[in-house]
């Protein structure tokens, strides 16, 4: 990766403020306080999150590698 695209990118922590402050994670927070949605675990957010995005790079990488989605 490049120093400039380094540098353009948002941390993690960044992105979350982000969507905190927008109200975008209080849904979230609020079914996992509410025992509705497991953190982790075969049915759990952040193996759902990470899967999620898992696909979408890899079908990134396949629609460069092609030329075409």
């Amino acid at each position: 990766m490049t120093e400039e695209k380094s540098a353009s990118l948002a941390s993690g922590d960044e992105l979350v403020a982000q969507l905190q402050a927008s109200g975008a994670l209080d849904e979230v927070f609020a079914k996992i306080d509410a025992g509705q949605v497991s953190m982790t675990g075969s049915d759990g957010l952040l193996p759902a999150l990470l899967k999620t995005t898992l696909k979408r790079g890899l079908g990134a990488e396949l629609t460069d590698h092609l030329g075409y989605e």
